[in-house]
This record gives C-alpha cells, structure tokens and sequence, in this order.
C-alpha cells in the first residue's frame, strides 16, 4: 500500500483505475474453521478501506495453503476480493482442484457461497475493465455513486436497517428476507409515457433515471413502496434536458398517484446548454481589427459552401451580405439539428419545478445531495421537505468562478463557500449532513421508518420487545447523564 501511494503521487495517476493486488502466503496455515479466515481479512480491508479505495483497489487475490488439523493433508485456496462500487466488499472463497478429465487446475467453490470463478480455470485471464466500470470510476471521479450502483446500495442500507432492528430488540440475528428490495425501472416510451421496465445498467440514453422499489423494512415487513428519482452525471455531467425533466415529472406523478414517498438524488448541473455541433466547426469571425481581437467583432458569418452545408438541416438562420469583397453568410440565429439545446430546457425546468411544489403538499419528499445541486437541481431539492446533503457537496445556484468574473475579483475560491454544508446546514437549508453516499441512502430509510405507508395512511407502530414491568436499575451520579436512563435503563458500559 505505501508503494502505491507513491507511485499515486505521478501526475498520470489519476487515470489509474481497477488496480488488483496478489498475495501469496508460502508457509503452510493450519485453520481448524477456514471460515472465519473471510472474516478476518474482512476486517482487515474495513479496517484501510478508504485508503484502498482512493488508490483505486477494486479487487484482491490471495492464495494460501492450508491444512484442516495438524497432521492433515494440505491443499491451496483462493481468496478474492472485490469492492467496484466503493460500498459493498464481496468476497468469495475458493480451492484448486485438478479435473480428472483433463488434468487441469480449476476454482471450486469453497463454503456456502458459489462465486463466480467456480468451474473456471486458474489461468482464466482476469477481466479488463468493461463499459460500466468506465462510467463508475468517472462518476466516482466527480464525488459521487454510478446512478445503477443506487439500488444494490440501498440493498445493502436495508441489511444494516435489519441488523440494528436485531440488536436494538435483543433479537436471535436472522437473515434478511430474500426480496427485502425489488426494483423496477421506469422509462418514457416512444409517445413519452411511464412504463415498467427490467433492463441491464448503463442501457439509459438520458440522465435522469428512476425506479418504484418495494422494501421491506423492520416497519413494514409486507413491503413499502417508494419512487427514486436520479440524476446520471455519466450523461452530459447530469444536466436538465426535455427528456430528463418528462421523465422526472412523470415519476413525481406517479408517486402522487399512488400517495407513496418520492426520493430525489440530487447530483447535476442545472439545466443543459447545448451546442450546435454541427455550427461549432464551420462559423467564422468578422473581427473590428483583425490584427486586435481584444477590440470585439462585429457578427459570425458562414462561407457560401459552408452553409450549404447546414441549410438542409434548419440548423441555423442566416442573411446573404456582401463584406470585404465577398460572399457571407451573417448569422442572425442559431438553431441546432437536435432538441434540447436552449430555451426549451428553462422550460423543463419550470415545469419539474412545478411539479415538485405539489408533490410537497401530497407526499413525503426527501432529497439526498451528493457530490453537486446546481441550478434547477438546487432548487428541486429545497422545494422538497427534507434535505441530506454528503459532506463533499454544494447546493448552488451559480458557481464560483462566474460570480468571480461579474465582482472582478477573486472573492470565492470554490462553490463550497457558496453552498457547502457549513453554508447549508448552518442555516438550515439542509437538515442533515452525512459522509458518504450510503450513509445518506441509510438516513433516508431511517427517516422513512417514521413515515406512514402511503398519504393519509396511519404511522407505522411495531410491537415492543421490552418488556413492561422490566426493572429499571438506574442509579443517578454526580456526573452529567442521559435523564432517559432514569425512565429505560441503560446497558451496562462495562460488559
């Protein structure tokens, strides 16, 4: 790990992604329980997780040799690691064994749990990086979670919700229900209607992505349905397109409809500003000075090939002038080929924006901040009742370089002065800070925990495990202490 760290000090380091480390322990192990080797090394990696995950360490290999008693017969195992999404650690476990068939060497599952190198070869090449792990480490690059690592997270987010309701009960631990969460996507059709729809991640062709999931949580053991809504900061770094905000209208609808909780998470750059690509290469400049362009210009111009070009596309809107001895094009508008490039998106905006004042009125409406909110994404979420916001994050309206520019001097010198959490939080903007993205998928099931079913629905009471005419021991100190101890009791701090 040390020398990682110094081979991450390289300017081109940044580019470094799904590293993988192989150990090989020589000595023979005798380990009369090989189980608890998984949770040792688990441990272990929890223990530097933060630091492997900014090295970008996203899988492990450890090979050992091991022998169940003392005089037992020994055999090589594999222990794999792997952590891609920054939050779930995944570890199989595996034991060579040699195919009588073809006396090759091959991974055979070893315990409970089937990985998936089970049946391969140990010389089976290890997967390069694939088309969702591209898009995973950009995101991550930006401070925040791949938009299709979201459901796995509050997956995970609800297993914790479980072990705590286990503990806070002094409940036997049990497994989670297998369907403790289903998720379903929710895309535009062709006429720009919501449908249900299974399909693979990173399928999406906007930026804006949503989901009716079912939980079943401590509360609601039947299930609870909830609609998620978020941002895709792979595509076009989160902007508002038309698309992106028919789609967010659509679900905010459909959780009015059905009165359920509407989730928001928030990760954007406000609404998209779009360039005529095919304009961008061809405009020219008529300068005041072509020698002095500090002393402006007078209009963009096309050549009379040029806009031949672009004519049939309607792209662009131009007046036939004579200048400087010849033909030109003057531009007078600038259309585009494509939907979605300018005043159209303010539109959207708008509407979601409206959309989002009567969701307020008629279902619960919680908003996860991470890693931005510009915008109309700052203002979708402070029309929402609740806010979390991640530690890494700003809820702003316009960045700090542009307001730079119009005061003329360097005032700012990052958007966290404008909307981080010591701005947001401490004024109450926000109403809880988190440090990471599954932290706030873990808050925002807790919060959901106090809510009814659905609108109008009554609150969700479970049944006591503490009994009532339990003894209260308490015995008032000197120092200061928690007044409820007097009313409950409290768990012995030395056993």
């Amino acid at each position: 790990m040390d020398s990682l760290e110094v081979a991450f000090s390289h300017p081109q380091s940044k580019k470094t992604d799904c590293n993988h480390i192989f150990l090989n322990f020589v000595p023979t192990l005798t380990l009369t329980e090989p189980g608890k080797l998984e949770e040792t090394v688990r441990s272990m990696v929890m223990r530097y997780g933060s630091r492997l995950l900014k090295m970008r360490v996203l899988h492990a290999e450890l090979k050992f040799t091991i022998r169940l008693t003392t005089n037992g017969t020994s055999f090589p195992i594999r222990l794999f690691l792997t952590n891609e999404s920054g939050y779930y650690l995944d570890i199989s476990l595996y034991r060579e064994v040699t195919d009588p068939r073809t006396g090759q060497v091959m991974f055979q599952a070893y315990g409970a749990v089937q990985g998936p190198l089970h049946g391969l070869l140990i010389s089976t090449p290890y997967l390069t990086k694939d088309h969702l792990q591209l898009k995973r480490f950009q995101a991550q690059s930006m401070g925040t979670t791949y938009v299709y690592d979201f459901p796995e997270m509050f997956r995970q987010s609800l297993m914790k919700l479980w072990k705590e309701h286990y503990q806070r009960h002094h409940l036997p631990p049990r497994d989670m229900p297998t369907d403790a969460l289903v998720s379903t996507e929710l895309v535009l059709d062709s006429h720009g209607n919501l449908c249900m729809q299974k399909r693979l991640p990173g399928e999406n062709e906007i930026g804006m992505v949503a989901w009716k999931m079912t939980l079943k949580t401590p509360e609601f053991q039947e299930g609870r349905d909830i609609i998620v809504i978020s941002n895709d900061m792979t595509h076009k770094i989160g902007s508002f397109g038309p698309q992106e905000d028919v789609l967010f209208k659509k679900a905010s609808e459909l959780s009015r409809k059905m009165g359920i909780p509407r989730i928001y998470l928030s990760a954007n750059s406000g609404a998209r500003i779009g360039l005529a690509e095919e304009i961008k290469h061809l405009f020219r400049v008529a300068w005041v000075d072509p020698k002095d362009p500090n002393k402006g210009f007078k209009y963009l111009y096309l050549r009379p090939d040029d806009f031949k070009k672009v004519s049939a596309m309607n792209s662009v809107r131009a007046e036939l002038i004579e200048d400087q001895g010849e033909s030109r094009y003057k531009i007078t508008d600038i259309i585009g080929k494509d939907d979605g490039l300018g005043v159209e998106n303010l539109r959207g905006s708008g509407m979601i924006a409206g959309e989002s004042s009567t969701a307020y009125n008629e279902v619960i409406t919680i908003n996860l901040v991470t890693c931005r909110a510009i915008g109309i994404g700052a203002y979708l979420v402070r029309l929402g009742q609740r806010i979390i916001q991640v530690e890494n994050s700003h809820i702003i309206l316009t960045g700090a370089g542009a307001l730079n520019k119009v005061l003329g001097r360097e005032v700012y010198t990052s958007n966290n002065q404008l909307g981080g959490i010591q701005i947001m939080h401490n004024n109450g903007v926000s109403h809880d800070v988190v440090p990471d993205d599954f932290e706030g998928c873990c808050m925002i099931l807790q919060w959901l925990s106090y809510m009814p079913l659905k609108r109008n629905g009554p609150l969700p009471i479970i049944p006591s495990y503490d009994r009532v005419d339990r003894d209260v021991d308490f015995v008032p100190t000197k120092a200061p202490y928690d007044v409820r101890w007097m009313l409950s009791g409290r768990m012995n701090p030395e056993s």
